[in-house]
């Protein structure tokens, strides 16, 4: 459940708009690249 909200927030938000600890951020947002509307995690 957790791994969808992070999706989410990824999909939809730029990391400064989101206001999490850094911490939590740099463990848990992962970096991805988004081709012709789908997201693909590197």
């Amino acid at each position: 459940m957790l791994d969808t909200g992070w999706s989410l927030f990824q999909q939809y938000f730029e990391k400064y708009e989101i206001g999490i600890k850094k911490q939590l951020m740099d463990k848990y947002w992962k970096e991805s690249k988004v081709l012709e509307g789908s997201v693909v995690e590197e």
